[in-house]
């Protein structure tokens, strides 16, 4: 299996940071949406609980509910006796689910066949209340971000990618200018350079490097050029010196033979 270049790892390594970063911040983000939607819930089932305590009257009690459900269409109401008996019920909300809250009095969210409640049960004298407050629209608006984050996310991702193959082409030409000049160089010429950037980086110092490099292979070629004829110089210096001597030698032995004298 071939590889994969440089360009290609820098752009998946950046779709996968964005992709991660970006899940990270909007899985923050929803949470603490959320968190900020259900405490808003929390508050006004308080407040309105706290309306509802004070009732003595059971018709007055009624009248509160009516009126409560009509400013507020996703709360929901349901009443017990001392006995547990039922008294009151307010649609959507159904008895099994508004009996679940009397057994854990606190706020909590409860899943029901037609979405979450947020429920809390409170005490109005021998009565017990229960208020919910149906959570189906946050949830649908939930619904609707997760869609457009999905959406979004891979066109998200499409442009982190085609970001970081152009950085990476950007941050790779000088290595491809290095690699360019490496491969036109041969054993005799040593003319080739790299331009060197205006930023002081490392890339430019690579550069500044390789054409110092370069300088030292031009000045080691053209000593290695200059060193055979040195040596055929003195090679022809040493056979004229021996022929000199020889010529001397001769020269001698005729004056010795001419002259009647011993060598």
């Amino acid at each position: 299996m071939r590889p994969l270049p440089i360009r290609w790892k820098f752009a998946l390594w950046t779709v996968a940071l964005v992709a991660v970063a970006v899940l990270v911040f909007s899985g923050g983000t929803l949470a603490n949406i959320y968190s900020e939607q259900i405490d808003a819930v929390d508050v006004e089932v308080q407040t309105r609980a706290d309306r509802l305590r004070p009732l003595t009257s059971l018709q007055t009690t009624y009248e509160m509910i009516d009126e409560m459900i009509r400013d507020q269409p996703l709360l929901s109401f349901a009443l017990f006796d001392q006995d547990g008996r039922l008294l009151k019920l307010s649609k959507p909300l159904s008895e099994e689910l508004a009996r679940t809250a009397l057994i854990s009095p606190e706020l909590r969210t409860v899943k029901g066949k037609d979405g979450a409640w947020r429920l809390g049960a409170y005490h109005q004298g021998s009565r017990n209340f229960v208020l919910a407050y149906s959570l189906s629209e946050m949830e649908e608006t939930f619904g609707d971000i997760l869609l457009a984050f999905c959406l979004a996310l891979p066109i998200a991702l499409i442009f982190a990618a085609l970001g970081g193959w152009w950085v990476a082409g950007r941050a790779l030409a000088p290595i491809r200018d290095l690699t360019s000049a490496a491969e036109r160089m041969d054993s005799q010429k040593f003319d080739q350079r790299v331009v060197v950037s205006h930023a002081k980086d490392e890339l430019a110092r690579m550069a500044t490097v390789f054409n110092a490099m370069l300088d030292r292979l031009k000045q080691v070629s053209r000593r290695q050029n200059v060193l055979p004829q040195t040596r055929r110089m003195s090679s022809e210096h040493r056979l004229l010196l021996c022929a000199e001597r020889l010529n001397s030698y001769c020269v001698c032995r005729v004056y010795c033979r001419a002259t009647k004298g011993n060598y």
